[in-house]
């Protein structure tokens, strides 16, 4: 989106979806808002990543990816999959 436009929660979902594509892809910045539209731009995506991953991380860290008595841990994938079934906009 430009410059200052907020995001819609539709565009949130699509970064997350782009996101589990190309997790693991070193310019995924790029691809992700190629995939999500014309009008997202990769420096807008990187911030966006960036809040996510930290809440992310914290989330892991507080045992939502299972794990002990809960059974088999989720990958990095595994947890954004999750997301994009369970969306939230309190995870941005």
């Amino acid at each position: 989106m430009g410059t200052g436009v907020p995001w819609k929660e539709e565009d949130y979902l699509k970064f997350l979806k782009a996101l589990n594509e190309f997790l693991n892809i070193p310019t995924n910045n790029k691809k992700i808002a190629s995939a999500m539209g014309d009008s997202f731009e990769p420096n807008h995506v990187k911030h966006v990543k960036a809040a996510y991953l930290i809440v992310m991380k914290e989330r892991l860290e507080r045992g939502e990816s299972g794990g002990g008595k809960r059974g088999k841990c989720l990958s990095k994938s595994e947890f954004i999959e999750r997301d994009i079934n369970n969306f939230s906009m309190r995870w941005f």
